[in-house]
């Protein structure tokens, strides 16, 4: 283990504390983590397919980034609060199908410019793998020291 405090390590001196101190509080029941043992990076090496590994690996994603689809607890409402959501709820269930046609829209535009990017990312790999092009014939000119 190394414990870099300015520069200096302190492993030898402050180590033992720490793991004590960290020990103290597992067995006291005080820490929980929100993270299994299954939860580890270690378990990419043992997926079997590539879906394995890329379900595996979009699950500790979520995990490390907070993503969660679980509803969140609403807050402590006052009646003009419950008033204004309840118009908000009714202004949003108006505005929804032009929201949803806007986005659907938006993200159809999106994948064709990824497709494009990436379409032309593979053209100009494919021209740069078969070498300059003659400009007075437009066709292919042999590589240097390549028989004709």
């Amino acid at each position: 283990m190394k414990l870099t405090i300015a520069g200096q390590d302190r492993a030898a001196d402050l180590g033992p504390e720490i793991h004590a101190a960290a020990n103290a509080l597992v067995t006291a029941g005080t820490v929980s983590s929100r993270y299994a043992p299954t939860d580890s990076a270690l378990v990419l090496g043992g997926a079997r397919t590539e879906a394995e590994y890329l379900r595996e690996l979009i699950r500790l994603v979520r995990l490390r980034s907070a993503i969660s689809f679980a509803a969140p607890t609403p807050p402590h409402r006052n009646p003009l609060r419950r008033l204004a959501g309840a118009l908000r709820a009714a202004v949003w269930n108006r505005l929804r199908y032009d929201h949803d046609h806007t986005v659907n829209q938006l993200n159809v535009q999106l994948k064709l410019l990824a497709d494009t990017i990436e379409f032309q990312q593979q053209h100009f790999e494919n021209i740069l793998k078969s070498g300059p092009t003659n400009p007075v014939t437009d066709a292919r000119t042999p590589p240097p020291g390549a028989s004709t």
